[in-house]
């Protein structure tokens, strides 16, 4: 999560006040004299100052929470783009800054929080949210009326950019001069982009299990349909039934969550034992793997409302027995700005017309 530079104090303290033979600060700022006979008590009882605190660097708060959650150094650096000595770093620097062990740390990763690190954990969201709203008021729209909407994948995959704009376009009308800022979700944040802060409403599938700590909003319900490439032996087959379909290799992206990607390889049908996956890494776009799946007999399944944007190379089977899924708005529940309702209400708009 880039949160910047940000620091924050842990507490105010007052400086040691160092002057020169002129009456100013090293630093070249001045300060008052002191009369003669004030100086020669001021000798007599000399100024009992504590030393500086160290302040408290967001970037390893950030860092702190992510390892929580991975239990795994080398998983955390993935996560945060660091590398794994860079966030053993960052946890010492943290843990020096508060002046307590936060973690328990075990042979092959973090094998919980201390109890120090427990409380501190319960309130290091809260200071990452404020930081970032803080930020945002620095910019030129109120951070009120400043909102980030996350989508998986790229931006213009699904909605549209079109589609995107016409949501921007809503919420000014309620929130004149408020700014929407689309983001590009990787599939493998989807699960942690709303709590690291990257976004404050995610655009998604819904999955089964859902965290009390977040509020979901229904926008619509979506069919899912068979994509094969134009030379595939089911290219010139119109209707199939679902379970079949899914006897063919299925592409499966391995750094997608796996609750998220059962919903395109048709678990909810299919033991995952019996799926015959074809693992890649990541897909940059979902145009990437429609221009795999037209190069091969590797098929997936995608949601109907892209079809019509879809290479005439592509052919798109209609699947039986294969439930509707539903799209969701998802937002922090602690988080009550108006213009993160406003928002849900645009995407709401936006589902019906989809």
């Amino acid at each position: 999560m880039r949160i910047g530079n940000i620091v924050l104090p842990l507490a105010w303290l007052p400086q040691r006040v160092m002057t020169g033979p002129h009456g100013v600060l090293r630093s070249g700022l001045p300060v008052s004299r002191v009369p003669a006979g004030e100086r020669e008590a001021s000798k007599e009882q000399p100024a009992q100052l504590e030393p500086e605190v160290e302040q408290l660097d967001l970037n390893a708060v950030a860092t702190f929470v992510v390892l929580l959650e991975e239990r795994h150094y080398g998983r955390t650096a993935a996560r945060m783009h660091l590398t794994q000595s860079a966030v053993t770093r960052r946890l010492h620097r943290l843990e020096r800054q508060l002046g307590a062990e936060l973690i328990v740390r075990g042979g092959s990763g973090v094998s919980g929080p201390t109890s120090a690190g427990l409380r501190f954990a319960t309130e290091a969201r809260a200071l990452l949210q404020q930081a970032s709203i803080a930020r945002q008021a620095a910019g030129h729209a109120p951070a009120g009326h400043t909102v980030r909407l996350g989508v998986p994948g790229a931006i213009g995959d699904y909605p549209t950019t079109a589609q995107l704009r016409g949501v921007a376009d809503a919420l000014r009308g309620e929130f004149p001069g408020a700014r929407l800022h689309v983001i590009a979700v990787p599939l493998r944040e989807l699960d942690n982009c709303l709590y690291d802060q990257q976004v404050d409403v995610l655009w998604t599938a819904a999955l089964q299990h859902r965290n009390d700590s977040l509020s979901y909003t229904n926008l619509t319900t979506v069919r899912r349909v068979g994509l094969v490439g134009g030379r595939h032996e089911l290219a010139d087959t119109a209707t199939i039934d679902g379970p079949a379909f899914a006897e063919y290799p299925m592409f499966c992206d391995v750094s997608a969550p796996a609750a998220w990607m059962s919903l395109w390889l048709l678990h909810d049908m299919r033991p995952p034992g019996e799926t015959r996956l074809v693992k890649v890494d990541r897909f940059s776009t979902v145009s990437d793997l429609y221009a795999q799946v037209g190069l091969g007999r590797t098929v997936t399944v995608v949601h109907a409302p892209i079809v019509d944007r879809l290479a005439p190379s592509l052919h798109v089977l209609q699947l039986t027995g294969v439930l509707d899924i539903q799209y969701v708005a998802v937002r922090r529940r602690t988080d009550h700005r108006e213009v993160v309702t406003s928002l849900v209400r645009a995407l709401r708009v936006l589902a019906s017309a989809i």
